[in-house]
């Protein structure tokens, strides 16, 4: 390894964005080190990987104290028991913090989410007290908030909605939510979460990574439906009955397709940026995935 090179350390480092973020980022400039629990994994030139747990931080601080930079990935997303999100993604984000704040130079990039609020459920309100942390952590730190993804896991989020809505039939579709969807390529996220990255001058700043383009859940719908010639019938939930699906999946788990806090998360109010530069639309996404 080159002495040259900064050493990146990374949580989360699984997921199918961050495995695109370091593809963009330059190996001549940088050395992987990405957390991980299971001890099956190979070592290459440019990605190492440490076995440890978030939460055990004996694990792995001797890895990331001589490290310049943390991308902090890691968070509970979906999850029943919502005292998890709080464990993990507010008190895991603060145990890298005290290790982080031995070394001062270290720069941390925290992924959190468009959602993060007090008013988004237990998720977006764990990620909002974990940005908080970053935010009065005296550390250089950039907090990057990424909107709804696509083309990434076909088998949930936005990605399942889209094959649900171009295989046709009964569709139903959460309406009166007051903050529009901005779906974003998981390349083109990626792209620009690696430049913010690189852009060792953006300091202290939370950024957001979305697209342009406005789409509720019908003109997602309608869109895939009508780009793969499906016909679909569209069931509109309102929010009292999407509250009473939360209701009966906190009676019932596993029953209903969703954890309980994403309709909070659903129904709060987002924030967006705008002018974003995409090289992959939902429009063109969906053509592709006809074609196949």
């Amino acid at each position: 390894m080159s002495a040259n090179k900064q050493r990146v350390f990374i949580t989360g480092g699984s997921s199918a964005l961050i495995q695109k973020v370091i593809g963009f980022l330059p190996k001549e400039r940088f050395q992987f080190l990405m957390l991980t629990r299971s001890a099956d994994r190979e070592i290459s030139g440019e990605i190492e990987w440490v076995v440890g747990d978030l939460m055990n931080p004996a694990s792995y601080e001797n890895r990331l104290i001589s490290c310049d930079l943390i991308i902090h990935a890691a968070a509970v997303t979906h999850t029943y028991d919502e005292k998890q999100y709080f464990e993990v993604n507010l008190e895991g984000t603060k145990t890298l913090l005290n290790i982080a704040k031995k070394n001062p130079r270290l720069r941390f990039v925290f992924i959190s989410s468009r959602t993060a609020s007090a008013e988004s459920g237990a998720y977006g309100h764990s990620k909002l007290l974990a940005e908080i942390e970053v935010a009065e952590s005296g550390l250089p730190h950039v907090i990057i908030r990424p909107a709804e993804i696509f083309g990434g896991n076909k088998g949930e989020g936005i990605d399942k909605a889209i094959i649900n809505a171009m295989n046709g039939g009964v569709q139903a579709c959460p309406v009166g939510v007051q903050s529009p969807m901005y779906p974003i390529h998981v390349d083109d996220a990626a792209r620009m979460i690696a430049n913010i990255v690189l852009s060792e001058n953006v300091v202290g700043k939370t950024l957001f990574v979305n697209g342009n383009v406005p789409y509720s859940f019908r003109d997602l719908i309608n869109e895939a439906s009508r780009v793969c010639g499906r016909s679909v019938f569209v069931i509109p939930l309102p929010k009292p009955a999407m509250q009473l699906l939360a209701a009966l999946s906190r009676l019932f788990p596993g029953n209903f397709g969703i954890v309980p806090d994403q309709v909070a998360r659903l129904y709060s109010k987002k924030e967006h940026a705008t002018g974003s530069v995409q090289t992959i639309s939902l429009h063109d996404h969906i053509v592709s995935l006809c074609q196949k």
